[in-house]
């Protein structure tokens, strides 16, 4: 029985709980935290066996479960030794050359964005309507939702965040109290 769930941090070996059947990514598959997008939300890479990435993408805590290679892995201190051979850098045990930084997809630059937007348009609605109140937050969802469809480049960059990282690591991307209804109306986007 796990009684907690640890803390996830950088370079973490996560697995994932869950299949995410549009990146071809199924339950067990394991990762390695390789940044932190938001409270909660994490880039994690996919590698193979030989080092090379098959997937990157942020994903949300909740959607992970830290792998321990020992049971006093909290009583121990990590080593700080790396060892490395050959060119490149070292991280996190796969070897990264120029060539394959150069051809990764930064999916988290979509969310990112989206997100930093889309809390700008909340923040900004704000000042119009209360937030704190049902029908406030029912005004901003409608007008936030307006904007983005008058703004395709917006659009698509939703559109790519929810398809890249879900709903969920969008919510936890931006704190905002209307934030759960205009994701949940952001997500019509995807099957349009």
């Amino acid at each position: 029985m796990v009684s907690t769930i640890s803390q996830l941090c950088l370079l973490d070996v996560v697995a994932l709980k869950a299949a995410l059947p549009e990146q071809n990514l199924f339950p067990g598959q394991v990762g390695t935290i390789i940044e932190l997008l938001a409270p909660e939300v994490y880039e994690v890479e996919f590698s193979d066996d030989q080092g090379q990435t098959y997937a990157m993408l942020p994903l949300h805590a909740s959607q992970l479960l830290k792998l321990h290679y020992s049971p006093t892995q909290e009583d121990s201190p990590m080593s700080n030794t790396i060892h490395q051979y050959g060119q490149g850098d070292n991280i996190s045990g796969d070897k990264v050359m120029r060539d394959k930084i150069g051809t990764q997809i930064n999916n988290s630059q979509n969310l990112a964005q989206a997100a930093q937007e889309i809390k700008a348009l909340l923040t900004q609605l704000d000042q119009d309507y209360d937030s704190g109140t049902p029908t406030g937050q029912a005004m901003i969802s409608a007008k936030t939702i307006e904007k983005i469809e008058s703004n395709p480049t917006l659009k698509a960059r939703v559109v790519n965040a929810l398809k890249e990282g879900g709903a969920v690591a969008l919510e936890s991307a931006i704190d905002h109290p209307a934030v759960k209804p205009v994701v949940a109306l952001l997500k019509g986007f995807m099957d349009a």
